[in-house]
């Protein structure tokens, strides 16, 4: 006759003591202080076309690869939502949706 015991070395979970996730991200206000770097990013993005990848390196002084990783990172954790895109023959462009 078969049992259908679990394995000997599977653990139990348990949710007890276990923290719950955010549900929301924080409000893109307060997000930055007037003057840091972020500001500056953000107030680039801000204009009607956006900003392209060359000219967020060539203001703020950061290489390719540091533009890209603030744009899915910090200005994702800041809560705000950037749209990136390519339009036909041009370069990459970020920007925020207008408000």
């Amino acid at each position: 006759m078969a049992t259908s015991k679990a394995p000997a070395n599977q653990k139990a979970t348990s949710t007890k003591g276990a923290k719950k996730a955010k549900t929301h991200p924080p409000a893109p206000a307060a997000a930055s202080r007037r003057g840091s770097k972020t500001a500056q990013v953000i107030s680039m993005l801000r204009h009607k076309n956006g900003a392209t990848l060359a000219e967020i390196v060539e203001k703020m002084g950061w290489q390719k690869h540091t533009v890209r990783g603030f744009m899915a990172g910090t200005m994702k954790k800041a809560g705000y939502t950037v749209e990136s895109f390519r339009p036909e023959g041009g370069a990459r462009t970020y920007r925020l949706p207008p408000q």
